[in-house]
């Protein structure tokens, strides 16, 4: 590969066996390399291409999905981060599907796995919320940092939510505990529902800052919402 650092009137788009393109300011010129859609669609060599591209878009659908049924207990501050931490999570699993071949794995079987299950128990999926979650049936634990211990007139939310997902049609719908309020302190601790209901898929805990305001609370610190998978 090399760079054109000058030139008069318009660059050729080939020279010789090298092809010319633009790269900000530069002009680079590398070889041709034979590289086709047909050699990706056909030859051996990108076998391992084809089977991450299928089980990658999939994933892919899968996630944003879930992430639809989840929107209003998201963050919306980084977006990006969420979405692609949440499908490189997801991704990981499809190790633990041992009934597809590679290129066939599928949530939905690697997910029905305990290891695959143990893997995701924990996942954050607001990865700015520093408030930490900690479960020991029958209670949820919240540790909050010391800088937003001084927040003035500030509680604690946390309510628990069940996911519904159907894996074929990438449908589904949440089922959600009422509130449970805590004036903020270091360590919080909340009681989890006795009862659950049947057939949820994922089990999952929604904090979130609020104030009381005239008898109505109202969600502050938008930054600090969590959503963890337990």
């Amino acid at each position: 590969m090399a760079k054109i650092t000058s030139y008069e009137g318009k660059p050729p788009k080939r020279i010789g066996d090298y092809i010319v393109y633009p790269l900000g300011d530069d002009l680079i010129v590398r070889q041709k390399t034979g590289f086709t859609t047909k050699k990706l669609l056909t030859s051996p060599k990108y076998a391992l291409c084809r089977q991450n591209a299928s089980e990658f878009g999939l994933v892919s659908k899968t996630c944003k999905a879930i992430r639809m049924l989840l929107k209003e207990h998201l963050t919306q501050h980084n977006n990006l981060e969420v979405v692609n931490s949440f499908t490189k999570k997801m991704r990981s699993l499809l190790v633990h599907d041992a009934i597809h071949p590679r290129g066939a794995r599928v949530l939905k079987m690697a997910l029905a796995t305990t290891a695959a299950q143990q893997a995701i128990a924990g996942y954050s999926f607001n990865p700015e919320c520093r408030v930490a979650v900690r479960v020991t049936d029958p209670t949820l634990t919240t540790l909050v940092p010391d800088d937003l211990l001084t927040t003035p007139a500030a509680y604690l939310g946390m309510r628990v939510l069940y996911l519904f997902f159907d894996f074929e049609t990438l449908t589904g719908h949440l089922e959600a505990s009422t509130w449970q309020m805590e004036k903020i302190a270091p360590e919080i601790s909340f009681a989890l529902p006795a009862e659950a209901p049947d057939g949820f898929w994922l089990r999952l805990v929604a904090v979130s800052f609020f104030s009381d305001t005239n008898g109505e609370w109202a969600p502050i610190l938008p930054k600090e919402r969590g959503l963890v998978v337990v």
